[in-house]
């Protein structure tokens, strides 16, 4: 369960000790769903949508009280988080906002919004707490090296940091309909490694997938949306039933033919990927 987990995290820096202890109180006293965005770099838009109310019905009370996973392993993503967390000393650092040119954000952060969607977007992110984390010892990182892929123009290990292996922050969103938090974990990591030894190993469903703009250019090689020959959805099919998604989302036009049968079309968030995210039921779950 997220306990297990959430026992295995330590703070990278000894300094966050106290201030984790409360926030693992809080964790283990609720009922927190999932949403794993996997590869997904620092692009948040999925977060401003559903602050804009952009996201279908039945997923916007999910979402908005739910936990963000979101993965990736490209060094340059954590060098942006490392750079926040150094200037969290004086306070929430602005990562996100609108200017003249469109949206400007801080490193690595973005906003991606598909050009065809017309939406004029007018709002701003910060990020008032961060604490990164290591999980798991030097030996077993080493053994990942072994185990799983990489794209060697992208990162030299499929855990690209010895010590920052989960970073959780808390997100802040105001836009003309006011303020929300969302607090979000991103993990440095291999999309198969990510699932296989954090959600598989401490039996933590997934509310919902989805993944946009891999279009088989991931890096892991593992044709994310592809259960005909893609190594993370066929390890998620061969998972056991309560800790499948419930539901899938991707880009409808170029993955949806390699989809299980079982699943079906509820709806789309309009301007995530290209030409939108269809998220699928996938019916593995009620």
């Amino acid at each position: 369960m997220t306990k297990n987990l959430v026992e295995k995290l330590i703070p990278v820096n000894e300094n966050d000790r106290d201030e984790w202890e409360e926030i693992k109180t809080e964790i283990n006293s609720s009922q927190c769903q999932i949403f794993w965005d996997a590869s997904s770099g620092l692009d948040i838009y999925p977060l401003v949508a559903t602050a804009l109310g952009k996201i279908p019905n039945f997923l916007s009370s999910q979402v908005q009280n739910a936990i963000l996973v979101m993965s990736d392993y490209c060094p340059n993503y954590l060098s942006t988080l490392k750079d926040v967390y150094d200037k969290l000393d004086n306070g929430s650092v602005r990562i996100l906002w609108k200017s003249q040119y469109g949206f400007e954000g801080f490193g690595s952060f973005t906003c991606n919004i598909d050009s065809s969607s017309g939406y004029a977007v007018n709002c701003e992110a910060s990020i008032d707490q961060m604490i990164p984390f290591k999980l798991w010892t030097d030996s077993e990182r080493d053994n990942f090296k072994k185990a799983y892929q990489y794209h060697p123009s992208t990162t030299n290990h499929p855990v690209p940091d010895k010590e920052w292996h989960l970073v959780y922050f808390l997100l802040r969103l105001t836009s003309g309909a006011g303020e929300l938090f969302f607090p979000i974990v991103f993990v440095a990591a291999e999309n198969l490694l990510v699932f296989e030894e954090i959600f598989r190993k401490y039996e933590i469903p997934i509310e919902g997938f989805f993944a946009v703009r891999v279009a088989g250019k991931s890096g892991s090689w593992d044709y994310t949306h592809d259960f005909n020959k893609g190594k993370l959805p066929v390890a998620i099919q061969n998972a056991p039933k309560s800790l499948r998604p419930k539901f899938w989302g991707l880009e409808k036009g170029k993955w949806g033919e390699a989809l299980p049968r079982s699943f079906t079309d509820a709806g789309k968030i309009s301007g995530l990927g290209y030409g939108g995210c269809t998220i699928f039921k996938t019916n593995w779950r009620k």
